[in-house]
């Protein structure tokens, strides 16, 4: 890969931010004479003598990656660790503070319904926190680096009310492919959904899950290129007719997904924000499995025989893993295309969404346990993002995780952490 003589001078001394930068907490884009924000703002730009060339490269300026129209610029990568979860709001703030995120509807109920969703300059960075090590993606309309304003304390309120809302779904979103391995579930994925079948896609990545979760820094690059030949099979096969392969595609290419976005690797990320707009069409096409009439099976179901109360199960397994896939993907897009600094925009406003808050049904190991829930336990039918006779009625052992996630995100950490201490339980 070519680089430009600024880039190899910055690997040659290992250049690092300049001293302004740093103190403000904002991305150098380390100019060999000064760097833009300095001579933007007039400032002295000095860099530190004594900093130690870094042991990663990173594309120069001039890089491109192919089919993603991405330029990306870089130091280095750090090492994500548990600390990554808590994404740094505050840099963005003053950005932030133009747009009005509401209930964080992601649905398109409000301001998504058949518009745009509003892009934000500079969000992408707070998948990756770092300031002097966090790699820049600059969007093809782009000439120039999009520096963020400089926050100011009068937005650090908004900054917080936003990130109480998706740090803990974040944070869970990016446990979800050890998960899989794991538990063979996911919060949108029941544990039970592929026990007859499992399609083709959801091995291939499942495999590459467990692959993952052996990833270190020798077996990096083999990894990410089986996960990546995983993704092109998956994009390139057939179209599936099958209810239970339609769904198998969608979440595997969400899982797919999460392990490019969150592991920090700079071409993973570029080739997932290259394959992204996939994830709207797989999206629709599981309108016609929750679309689909289901007999109502009334408040009883019957214990003896099971025969028809298994087929209900079974029917019930696999719908509300369809809905909650459904609603998940327009979490998963609305947030990352915020983090992109894009607008998100369609021709027509999604169906309406609804799942089934219960964990107790979620959790039930056997058609016997699945009919006493459903006799014995409360379950609420959330329709559109309305939580409100939810939680007025509900206990805390009544909310999985998918549950809270979506909850967090309506009414922030510390209120839904209030919720449930409340209710008896702890989030």
């Amino acid at each position: 890969m070519l680089s430009s003589p600024a880039a190899k001078k910055r690997r040659t001394t290992g250049r690092r931010s300049c001293t302004e930068c740093i103190k403000a907490k904002r991305r150098c884009d380390q100019g060999i004479t000064a760097c833009l924000r300095c001579t933007k703002q007039k400032l002295e730009c000095r860099f530190p003598t004594n900093s130690v060339a870094s042991t990663s490269s990173a594309p120069s300026p001039g890089s491109l990656f192919s089919d993603s129209a991405l330029t990306v610029t870089s130091t280095a990568i750090n090492e994500h660790n548990e600390q990554d979860l808590a994404l740094d709001w505050s840099q963005f703030s003053s950005v932030l503070q133009d747009h009005n995120f509401g209930a964080l509807d992601f649905t398109g109920s409000d301001h998504l319904s058949g518009g745009c969703l509003d892009s934000f300059s500079g969000m992408e960075d707070l998948l990756n926190p770092s300031v002097d090590t966090t790699m820049a993606m600059i969007r093809p309309s782009s000439t120039n680096l999009t520096i963020p304003p400089v926050v100011d304390s009068s937005s650090s309120e908004l900054a917080a009310a936003i990130s109480s809302r998706l740090d803990y779904g974040m944070a869970q979103l990016k446990r979800v492919p050890s998960k899989m391995v794991l538990q063979k579930q996911t919060p949108w994925c029941h544990p039970l959904l592929y026990e007859d079948i499992m399609p083709r896609s959801m091995q291939d990545v499942f495999a590459s899950c467990a692959l993952y979760q052996s990833k270190n820094e020798t077996n990096s690059k083999f990894i990410f290129r089986y996960i990546e030949e995983r993704v092109r099979e998956l994009i390139t096969s057939p179209t599936p007719s099958a209810p239970l392969e339609i769904l198998a595609r969608t979440q595997a290419f969400i899982l797919y997904q999460l392990i490019r976005v969150f592991d920090g690797d700079i071409s993973a990320r570029a080739q997932a924000d290259r394959d992204f707009p996939l994830l709207e069409p797989y999206t629709f096409s599981l309108q016609s499995i929750m679309t689909e009439e289901e007999e109502d099976p009334g408040p009883i179901l019957q214990l003896y025989p099971t025969g028809p109360t298994k087929a209900i199960w079974k029917s019930w397994i696999l719908r509300e893993s369809a809905r909650r896939t459904y609603l998940i993907c327009f979490y998963f897009l609305s947030f990352y295309t915020l983090l992109q600094d894009k607008s998100y925009c369609r021709d027509h406003p999604p169906i309406s969404t609804t799942w089934t808050a219960s964990a107790h049904l979620w959790h039930a190991s056997t058609v016997y346990h699945f009919a006493v829930a459903w006799k014995e336990k409360r379950h609420f039918v959330i329709r559109d993002l309305d939580y409100t006779d939810l939680l007025a009625d509900a206990n805390a052992d009544d909310i999985d995780e998918y549950g809270r996630i979506l909850i967090v995100s309506s009414i922030g950490i510390d209120d839904a952490r209030g919720w449930f201490y409340t209710r008896g339980g702890l989030l």
